[in-house]
């Protein structure tokens, strides 16, 4: 990158994926083909943009950086089925893209941006059929931590909830530019045809976890209870807990994404 006068920013988080055999699985496990269309976010120098444009109908790549941007833009001038956005990952309107069929897309996500692009997928996940995305080890096994792990969290159960992740490769530091501190994780998330609960509110259930993972030390019905953040007094969440057989000395990590909806839907509905 050095030849074009850029150099890596810290403030996005910029690490440049730089070995030729972690590309070659990224395409390989995206398992593309000439109907696919493919949303890139993050595209950098368009270093793996040329080789999923060699197998996808199209490709959409995206990149926040004007410098960068400017330096994809010369290197993919050969590619005729790749359309070029500078842009905002969370502002850009990826439906016009799905008239033809559910998007795929591929992904290396700075630490400070995983979270907010995760929601962004899952708010779009009616037009993105998987995803493919490079994030840091750590965030990877808190998302793939399942009940009773101390790694589980509510950014756990809401990817759970639409999707199905699964850990595809652990990518070595040493495999980026500038090298970053810690290692990264590739992992394959498929958005599931109906969500993995059922529900009667989904943003009361996003609620309630969010909630008890706040004071995750705390008992369950300490933490649902405290400052009356779900609009119900102790001895009502006691209850709902009860009645949905749940203990309420259990510790949010300890429950399953069911065992939530099930308290969920013990709360009495909004007219």
């Amino acid at each position: 990158m050095y030849e074009y006068g850029l150099k890596a920013n810290k403030r996005l988080g910029q690490n440049f994926l730089i070995d030729r055999n972690i590309i070659d699985k990224i395409t390989g496990f995206a398992d593309l083909s000439g109907a696919d269309v493919v949303l890139e976010i993050g595209a950098g120098l368009g270093n793996i943009t040329a080789d999923i444009a060699g197998r996808a109908r199209k490709v959409i790549a995206v990149e926040f950086d004007k410098g960068l941007f400017a330096a994809m833009k010369s290197n993919l001038n050969g590619c005729k089925n790749v359309e070029l956005f500078c842009s905002d990952i969370l502002k850009f309107d990826i439906r016009p893209y799905s008239n033809e069929g559910k998007i795929k897309v591929i992904g290396n996500l700075p630490f400070y941006i995983t979270t907010p692009v995760l929601e962004y997928l899952m708010e779009n996940r009616a037009y993105i059929k998987e995803a493919l995305l490079m994030v840091q080890k750590e965030l990877g096994k808190r998302l793939l931590a399942g009940a009773g792990s101390k790694l589980c969290g509510s950014i756990s159960c809401y990817v759970s909830y639409y999707a199905d992740l699964k850990l595809k490769s652990v990518v070595k530091r040493t495999c980026f530019f500038p090298r970053p501190d810690v290692d990264s994780v590739l992992l394959h998330l498929e958005i599931l045809d109906k969500p993995s609960a059922e529900v009667n509110d989904e943003k009361l259930l996003f609620k309630i976890i969010r909630t008890a993972y706040s004071q995750r030390r705390k008992m369950l019905l300490s933490s649902l209870s405290n400052k009356n953040a779900l609009g119900m007094d102790k001895g009502q969440i006691k209850d709902i807990l009860i009645e949905a057989g749940i203990s309420p000395e259990r510790r949010p990590e300890s429950l399953t994404l069911k065992e939530f909806a099930r308290i969920s839907n013990g709360f009495p509905e909004k007219n």
